[in-house]
């Protein structure tokens, strides 16, 4: 399967996402400017764009089984982003609240750059 993009319509408007042999590579929500030229997706990554909208409908979707390309993602920032995506839909977490779960209490403005 070759990489790929497409965008695709949801509650909160057009989004787009990106994908390679591996993984999804990228997601862009509204009012994000594109410059790629949109491509049927695969089964597998149209399986990713159905529970993105229905997410944004308001279901309570699980979304930790989707691969991301974490490719040249540094140490912490990865470690950050597996936090993150145990938080369940419709929940929320402080970067002190993540910081704390990665053991690092006074990381809170690291978390921040991260998730930015």
């Amino acid at each position: 399967m070759s990489p790929g993009f497409t965008e695709f319509d949801t509650a909160v408007g057009r989004c787009g996402i990106a994908w390679d042999d591996r993984a999804i590579t990228g997601v862009w929500l509204p009012g994000t400017r594109r410059l790629r030229e949109s491509v049927e997706p695969p089964p597998r990554v149209e399986e990713v764009i159905d529970a993105v909208v229905a997410l944004l409908e308001g279901e309570g979707r699980d979304l930790s089984w989707v691969a991301l390309d974490m490719e040249g993602i540094p140490d912490f920032d990865r470690r950050v982003y597996e936090v993150a995506r145990t938080i369940p839909a419709g929940s929320t977490a402080s970067y002190g609240d993540i910081a704390a779960r990665l053991g690092s209490p006074n990381a809170s403005r690291d978390v921040g750059r991260a998730l930015a």
